[in-house]
């Protein structure tokens, strides 16, 4: 089984095969949970993939006239019927702002999550955990810039956590 996978920082469109944990976005480089990821379509075949992420690719960038003059070129798209795929990614599409703007909202409206329990997901959820980063990302969940500050201050006085490169990391 084939995914067709919308990455919600740079929208990049690719594909993954069966169901990873987690995946990187080939363009933008961060690590997601395939859960999470917005899926765009689901395929058995590799080319039937190819071809409906190449039609998505095509249209979320408004170049379906270009991709359009390709098909009609090509027999590797003899297939494809561009509105089939044209249809559901626009009904997928259609629901990204709204969903997304929901999940976010309920996030913050019942979040479980200690702050201190967001400083420690921010070392394995940012790419690059440096000090800046953590306390950006700490931040973004509501976590106040001292008080992420202070945590890791005090991870690293405890030793818990070192420098390594510009990098903090657990022991």
């Amino acid at each position: 089984m084939y995914t067709i996978l919308l990455c919600p920082d740079c929208q990049f469109i690719w594909i993954v095969q069966d169901k990873p944990k987690t995946t990187s976005c080939p363009r933008c480089r961060k690590r997601h949970k395939f859960g999470k990821l917005r899926h765009l379509k689901k395929l058995k075949s590799k080319d039937d993939a190819k071809k409906v992420r190449a039609a998505f690719t095509a249209d979320f960038n408004d170049m379906k006239g270009e991709f359009e003059k390709v098909v009609e070129e090509s027999d590797i798209f003899s297939d494809y019927d561009p509105d089939i795929g044209r249809q559901e990614m626009l009904e997928e599409l259609a629901n990204v702002d709204s969903e997304e703007l929901k999940k976010a909202n309920e996030m913050g409206q019942s979040s479980s999550r200690s702050q201190k329990d967001i400083v420690y997901d921010a070392f394995s959820e940012v790419e690059e955990p440096t000090h800046s980063n953590i306390v950006e990302y700490a931040t973004e969940r509501g976590v106040p810039e001292g008080k992420a500050e202070r945590l890791i201050k005090r991870l690293r006085d405890r030793g818990e956590v070192i420098n390594k490169g510009g990098k903090l990391e657990f022991v």
